[in-house]
């Protein structure tokens, strides 16, 4: 039997909980306070945030001359390169390892969520005050939703009533 055994789903129990594996016993707990398909739901939001900015930070790293090149920038001098492997490198690896701690650090989960959904809102935010001044080619319109949806996708994930005053 899959699971952990102990604690098998009965006829009592909830449908929702006894169907998650074929055995029909849910999974081992994976720690913390919440309900464990909560918990799960929650990890691949940001696991999926996180594949993301590990791409970017991949990218960076490899391809540093033609990383900005979508946005119409050239990295021609080492430099400048220099800075694309630590704003958009650096800190996209950062990001995505901050975004898979709460998988080791369950508390952290909610802080972690809300501050990485802060900092994409006001990168979405930073494209449409240049888009108010100028507009943009395709590229940080494509990008501009992706923060979009990135930040509200982890702010998704925060309990509710968490950000009432």
């Amino acid at each position: 039997m899959q699971g952990s055994g102990a604690g098998c789903c009965k006829p009592k129990r909830s449908a929702r909980r006894c169907h998650y594996l074929r055995g029909n016993c849910p999974p081992p707990a994976l720690g913390g306070a919440w309900p464990h398909t909560f918990r799960e739901f929650v990890m691949t939001q940001m696991t999926i945030v996180a594949a993301l900015f590990l791409l970017m930070g991949l990218a960076a790293f490899a391809v540093p001359r033609r990383f900005l090149g979508s946005f119409d920038l050239l990295a021609q001098t080492p430099t400048a390169r220099n800075e694309i492997q630590a704003v958009y490198g650096g800190f996209g690896v950062a990001m995505a390892l901050v975004l898979v701690a709460p998988f080791w650090l369950p508390q952290l989960r909610d802080g972690i969520a809300f501050t990485v959904a802060l900092a994409l809102a006001g990168m979405a935010l930073g494209r449409v005050v240049g888009a108010l001044r100028e507009w943009p080619g395709p590229a940080p319109v494509l990008f501009f939703f992706v923060e979009a949806v990135g930040a509200g996708v982890l702010l998704s994930v925060l309990p509710s009533g968490s950000l009432s005053l």
